[in-house]
């Protein structure tokens, strides 16, 4: 059977799954790299609903030690419904596929910074859900053996205020 959380899994690895030769990883020449959202004041957020952090300084990766970290696959655009933007939002879609708060509000692990280039710097990751397996004590069980989960940073900084929620 292929549950919700393994769809937004793989959903998740996509654009890596697309492009996996080992070429694909290694940094480009800034004049090679693909620029999104660009106008001549820099960020143009306000029609794609979010910015690309490479442009304000920002990678598309978090960081739990200084050099090493995870990529950012999902991006819900600052255009979604309002309602998913904000932090109540966002916790309840993550209810709705199969995922929850941490164990009794405990975090278990490190936690991860990202810079969304957003005029804010590396932040600490906003929300954190994990797979609730069963009703009780579900994203307990995660957090031990571990499994499915994403952390969710907003792009709200003064340098690009999209409202977009960036999830690793």
């Amino acid at each position: 059977m292929f549950s919700t959380a393994r769809l937004l899994f793989a959903l998740a690895l996509s654009p890596l799954l697309v492009s996996a030769a080992p070429a694909d990883f290694a940094i480009q020449p800034e004049a090679e790299q693909t620029r999104l959202s660009t106008t001549s004041d820099g960020l143009d957020w306000r029609k794609s609903g979010w910015a690309d952090p490479r442009l304000g300084g920002g990678q598309m990766l978090d960081f739990t030690l200084p050099d090493l970290g995870e990529p950012i696959n999902v991006i819900i655009s600052g255009l979604s419904d309002p309602f998913v933007l904000t932090h109540e939002g966002l916790h309840r879609y993550a209810k709705s596929i199969g995922f929850s708060e941490e164990c009794l509000g405990m975090h278990m692990g490190n936690l991860h910074e990202a810079d969304l280039g957003d005029g804010d710097g590396r932040k600490v990751e906003q929300f954190l859900a994990r797979q609730h397996y069963f009703p009780i004590w579900g994203t307990c069980w995660e957090s031990v053996r571990g499994g499915n989960h994403f952390r969710a940073w907003r792009q709200n900084g003064t340098e690009a205020n999209s409202g977009a929620w960036f999830l690793a």
